[in-house]
Order: structure tokens, then sequence, then C-alpha cells
């Protein structure tokens, strides 16, 4: 038995190794969620970018804007064969209560089926309509 040790631990190393790495790799905070899937986050800063997720998986996307200015975070086209907005909620960043502090709107998606599908939400005033956007966020999402 004392020699399987060495050789257990030896196993056990690699693994955590090799899961350390995919976690680093991947963008979101590594907390395990029901169901096994991890939220991953994303942020204006991850905007253009190519991700994979598995079918099933939830991600979220964190969009920071000043409040009370009349703009909203508002998905655009989203293709409901390959994704579900299962939320969207907004956020006060500050709890001194001012008027017009910075807000952040919370989008959660799930993968529903497998493909790719482009994630698009624009930044406007809904009275003055999508062709007045003033910021855009886009991920290509590919489904595993």
């Amino acid at each position: 038995m004392t020699r399987r040790l060495p050789l257990f631990l030896l196993i056990l190393a690699v693994g955590l190794f090799r899961g350390s790495l995919a976690l680093a790799n991947e963008p979101g905070d590594g907390k395990e969620r029901p169901g096994g899937s991890v939220a991953r986050v994303f942020t204006i800063n991850d905007s253009g970018r190519e991700i994979k997720v598995r079918r099933g998986d939830s991600f979220r996307v964190e969009l920071e804007a000043p409040g009370a200015t009349g703009y909203l975070w508002e998905v655009e086209d989203l293709d409901t064969s390959r994704l579900d907005l299962v939320n969207k909620s907004t956020r006060v960043l500050l709890s001194d209560g001012r008027v017009g502090g910075p807000i952040v709107t919370v989008f959660t998606f799930r993968a529903v089926s497998e493909g790719s599908v482009t994630l698009t939400i624009e930044y406007y005033r809904p009275w003055e309509g999508r062709a007045t956007s003033e910021r855009s966020f886009s991920l290509k999402v590919n489904i595993l």
C-alpha cells in the first residue's frame, strides 16, 4: 500500500495542475454552479471575443453604464434556438443613493443547442432606436 501512495499523489498533483490551467485560461469566477456548469462572466473588455461553451451551460454578461440617462443595454436579434436569455437585471454600483450613479446590467444566458451564434448587445435610448446606439458589445459563441 505504501508503494501506491507516491503514485496516487503524483496522479493527484497532475490532475490539480491541469485543472488549474483550465481555469486560468477561462474568464469568470470559476465557482461551480448547480448542474456542474461553471459561471463565466464577460464585460465590455471582452467585446469582440470568440468563446466556447457547452450545451446547457450558462454565462453572464455584465455591462456598466451611468444611471438615469435613459440609455439601456438591450440584446439585439437573439437566436433563441441557440441561446436563451435566462435573466436580465440591473443593480446600482454605489450604495450612497446618488441619482445618476453607475449601474451594471447583468444578462444571464444559457446555451441551448450546438452551433455558433453572435450575441450582440447595444446601448441606446429605446425611444430613439437602435440606430442611435452609443456603444455595442458582441461575443461569438460556439456551443459544443
